[in-house]
């Protein structure tokens, strides 16, 4: 059951002098790293680059020389497939990957020349799957209906499919997850007089959580269909359905007016050309002076327009249509249209790290799960490839994540 599509990832036409040319563009790059040094094994032989007594000491062996054609045709996308497609690996995938990250512009420089016309098909079809209301349901779907048995196999008992919060290093991941939701419904003053629209149902596990414990009413939407089912059985089962609502309806098509709003880690699935449209349909949504909290993944301020202006691995192959926000972008439009004032921000990066290191853990756990499931390798090797890739993202503060509270202006 491998997502990869077939013509990205097949074989390349092998171009004489390639090996070279990559192992020379892999010596500059780690002649600028400080505190790594690479142990590199091919066919021709062993390869130092960096320096031999670093910190971190990383050995790569590649197992083809496919792995040089894609690195240097499709530039980080290329290194992703030929691992998925077992051409490469590395003693330490989360080291190497911290380490990139703060080459990522230069890596991006030297690689210029070689990889802009091998990249031209991955942004064409990226800048066709914009999450459009005739689009988003595909590409949700692509991702959150893969099986809920196969995210059980590395989710808590809640199954909240975003960052725990650890208040405390000594906590489990069920705590952690359970603590996030505990936090999003304080930060917005939950009572049973209120009735909270949540955008993203996930598994449905923050709708009973704040059912449960604040008595309020709940109306929850979704449009992966999984989940969907999933959520309503859960609450069912919950005796809830007095106070919670699970929907299947896309953000753009809700109407009524409501108290409070909640969204945990959806707002990455709306795009960047949507995200005006999103903070003008929550503005809508919520009752004057009412209150909204959105926890969101967040790409730094600084290499926002970069960001917008490639595709990178996760947007290609894992989230389609998905783009992260940058807070300067949320503030922007909030702050132009006059439509929420950011009252509250709480940052919850390092906690990410801990619940990756968590879902990573139990992942690697389950391998012959994934195998019974029908899950075959190169879909398991591109999901360990994803997650350590975040880890490292958050590791590094290439990316964050932060609870923003807001307020209808």
């Amino acid at each position: 059951m491998s997502t990869l599509q077939a013509p990205l990832a097949k074989k390349l036409i092998r171009i004489p002098g390639m090996a070279y040319a990559a192992r020379k563009l892999l010596r500059r790059l780690f002649s600028g790293q400080d505190g790594v040094g690479v142990t590199l094994l091919d066919s021709d032989g062993v390869h130092h680059m960096g320096p031999t007594n670093s910190t971190l000491q990383l050995e790569i062996k590649v197992h083809s020389k496919q792995f040089y054609q894609r690195l240097l045709r499709r530039g980080d996308l290329g290194v992703a497939e030929s691992y998925i497609a077992g051409e490469w690996t590395c003693s330490d995938l989360s080291g190497l990957f911290n380490a990139l990250l703060g080459q990522t512009k230069r890596l991006k420089h030297l690689l210029r020349k070689f990889s802009w016309l091998g990249n031209l098909r991955p942004r064409i079809l990226h800048s066709r799957r914009h999450n459009s209301l005739k689009n988003s349901r595909n590409n949700i779907s692509k991702h959150y209906d893969l099986g809920n048995d196969f995210y059980k196999l590395f989710l808590d008992e809640t199954l909240c499919y975003s960052s725990g919060f650890f208040r405390k290093p000594e906590m489990t991941m069920l705590e952690a997850s359970v603590e996030k939701m505990k936090k999003a419904c304080d930060s917005l003053q939950l009572t049973a007089d209120d009735h909270l629209l949540e955008i993203g149902t996930g598994w449905g596990a923050l709708a009973i959580y704040a059912a449960e414990n604040y008595g309020c009413r709940v109306t929850t939407t979704t449009i992966s269909k999984e989940q969907l089912n999933y959520a309503q059985t859960r609450v069912s089962d919950s005796g809830l359905e007095n106070l919670v609502q699970v929907i299947d309806q896309d953000y753009r098509q809700l109407s009524g007016v409501y108290d409070k709003i909640v969204s945990i880690e959806m707002i990455e699935a709306v795009g960047n050309e949507y995200l005006e449209l999103f903070f003008q349909k929550c503005h809508s949504l919520l009752r004057s002076g009412g209150k909204m909290l959105l926890q969101s993944i967040l790409m730094n301020d600084n290499d926002y327009e970069e960001y917008l202006d490639t595709v990178d691995f996760i947007r290609f192959y894992i989230f389609p249509g998905g783009s992260l926000p940058a807070m300067k972008r949320i503030d922007a439009i909030n702050t132009e249209e006059n439509l929420f004032e950011r009252i509250d921000t709480f940052d919850m990066t390092s906690s990410y790290v801990v619940t990756l290191k968590y879902w990573l853990n139990a992942f690697r756990a389950k391998a012959d799960e994934c195998d019974k499931q029908g899950y075959d390798l190169a879909f398991q090797k591109l999901w360990e490839y994803y997650l350590e890739y975040c880890k490292a993202g958050f590791s590094s503060k290439h990316i964050s994540v932060k609870q923003l509270l807001f307020e209808r202006a």
